[in-house]
């Protein structure tokens, strides 16, 4: 009979199940900070900075649409396209920050962390 088994089957047996549960919650934890710093966080911050780079471009293309419509090259549609687009940009960029603060929350709480 496993070593285990009989532990849990002694008068010790609530003892020997509240420490393999704090064993398995140290081990949980580890595994979560290790996964967590690289799994949500980097995830999160991979979408901040593809976010960054897209609001950047949006705000190339609306400098652009405004170049030409100043010159009557643009039309009012295409400069309103690229307004929409950089203000989508920048709204993204937003989220995306929001994400990865709301993941190193959600790491550190799991931790038990403040």
């Amino acid at each position: 009979m496993p070593r285990v088994a009989m532990l849990r089957r002694s008068p010790y047996s609530a003892v020997v199940r509240l420490l393999l549960v704090e064993d398995d919650v140290v081990i949980a934890r580890e595994l979560l900070l290790r996964w967590g710093s690289r799994g949500w966080t980097a995830q999160a911050r991979a979408s901040l900075v593809a976010a960054e780079e897209a609001a950047t471009a949006a705000g190339e293309r609306l400098r652009l649409a405004e170049g030409r419509y100043e010159t009557g090259a643009g039309n009012a549609i295409e400069l309103g396209d690229a307004q929409l687009g950089f203000t989508a940009g920048e709204a993204q960029q937003v989220q995306a920050a929001y994400n990865l603060a709301s993941a190193r929350a959600r790491l550190l709480a799991a931790l038990g962390r403040p």
